[in-house]
């Protein structure tokens, strides 16, 4: 069974079902555009997205599968900007492996990019997502938290301030992190790039086509 693939070996989670890009090579974020080599070789938070960035609501149990790790990697390789995650969890729980998560830096939230992994949960266009799916990245989360020392803490969901560590580029920030994007109100970058000083916020985005 694949696991994730952390410094070029492959670590097995029970319970949990992966898929990576060992197995399927097509999964392999693109270097330069939706990733680079992380230069510290260290981690220290873990970032949360939802794919189209909707309201989600929760249905129960388990969704459908819809390949998610396959169109997410063919549909950045191909959109001509800097966007990538290292992870993705599809409706069926299954969790895609697209970088490694110590060795690759993906570009999923700006100046949180060269200490950070990057996790894409999927919703549909209506900001649907499962509980199992949910369940299932709070498994994955709780392991990373574990295996690379992150504190299993984060801003308070009704939290709308903004998160300083965060605003001043987060390499201060230990913990996990997620949208929405309030707590970046006043941090630099463009949508996932390298920030820079004063430059807008990270603009909400749509991964899937």
């Amino acid at each position: 069974m694949p696991g994730l693939i952390i410094d070029k070996k492959e670590f097995l989670i029970p319970g949990l079902e992966i898929v990576n890009y060992y197995d399927i090579p097509a999964l392999k974020l693109r270097a330069s555009e939706d990733m680079r080599a992380r230069r510290g070789l260290r981690v220290q938070s873990v970032g949360l997205h939802n794919t189209k960035a909707k309201e989600t609501h929760v249905v129960p149990g388990v969704g459908p599968e819809t390949r998610l790790e396959t169109r997410i990697t063919n549909w950045w390789s191909k959109d001509n900007s800097p966007a990538g995650a290292h992870l993705c969890v599809d409706y069926d729980r299954t969790i895609g492996c697209m970088a490694d998560l110590l060795r690759d830096a993906a570009y999923h939230a700006s100046s949180m990019n060269e200490l950070s992994i990057g996790i894409e949960i999927y919703e549909d266009g209506t900001g649907k997502v499962y509980q199992a799916q949910l369940e299932t990245v709070v498994a994955l989360v709780e392991w990373l938290c574990a295996f690379f020392g992150v504190q299993r803490q984060m801003p308070p969901a009704d939290y709308d301030g903004v998160v300083e560590r965060i605003r001043k580029g987060g390499s201060t920030f230990y913990g996990v992190f997620g949208e929405p994007w309030s707590s970046w109100k006043t941090a630099g970058g463009s949508n996932r790039t390298t920030a820079a000083s004063g430059s807008k916020p990270p603009r909400a985005r749509t991964i899937t086509p």
